[in-house]
């Protein structure tokens, strides 16, 4: 059995809530502001400014739950969202996160960058999955060629 086989399958210990977070971390957050906490609280105030549960939504197509890093928003969550622009999202932002709006604003785009990145990679995975034949998606899903054992060439076809 090839050892590369398990090692994919034990792929999945990173999670795809520490895969978001780690995106997050990676565009840069302002001081003293954590992953967890840049998500969790843009996702609060996308609660209330989304309608009908769409930040939810968005989590579940991040396949990220949030529920381990996000706090209960202060602002129950509507059927109906509240109206409002860029700079209230950031000034809500902002007192949760107990910052100004500048350091609020580049927290709200680690968050969007990293979700933009994640969703991007899935869908693609997911599109070329469902378009291959049944027969091709191995060598799709495959690290790597692995080398006969007898060292002979590989033969054409």
């Amino acid at each position: 059995m090839r050892r590369r086989g398990s090692r994919r399958e034990a792929l999945p210990a990173a999670t795809a809530l520490e895969v978001f977070l780690r995106e997050v971390r990676i565009r840069g957050l302002p001081p003293g502001v954590t992953p967890e906490q840049a998500a969790g609280k843009v996702f609060c105030v996308l609660d209330e400014r989304l309608p009908g549960g769409l930040a939810v939504r968005l989590q579940d197509q991040l396949a990220v739950d949030l529920g381990a890093v996000r706090p209960a928003c202060t602002v129950p969550r509507a059927a109906s969202a509240h109206a409002f622009g860029r700079e209230e999202f950031l000034r809500r932002l902002g007192a949760l996160l107990g910052c100004d709006g500048q350091a609020a604003e580049q927290a709200a785009r680690s968050v969007f960058a990293a979700a933009r990145h994640v969703l991007s990679a899935r869908r693609l995975l997911h599109a070329v999955d469902r378009e291959l034949p049944h027969d091709l998606r191995d060598l799709w899903e495959s690290d790597a060629v692995a080398p006969p054992e007898d060292g002979a060439e590989p033969s054409g076809g």
